[in-house]
């Protein structure tokens, strides 16, 4: 299984392999599987969105003589 999860957190889309509900025997176990991928997916997206906003420089304003700046 394959969840895919936006930068809000959300679950967008998952990917199924062929087989994989057909070859299951126990729902409870496939559903608790379904569930931990979506939980690790959401966990790497929100480590992922950290890092980009860490990353993220933002550019130097010019100076403009009419624009109080604060201190």
């Amino acid at each position: 299984m394959i969840p895919e999860v936006d930068g809000t957190l959300r679950l967008t889309d998952m990917y199924i392999a062929p087989g994989t509900i057909a070859h299951s025997t126990d729902s409870r176990e496939l559903a608790a599987d379904i569930m931990a991928a979506i939980r690790e997916s959401t966990l790497d997206a929100a480590r992922q969105h950290k890092m980009v906003i860490a990353e993220t420089v933002l550019p130097d304003m010019p100076e403009a003589p009419w624009v109080p700046r604060r201190t």
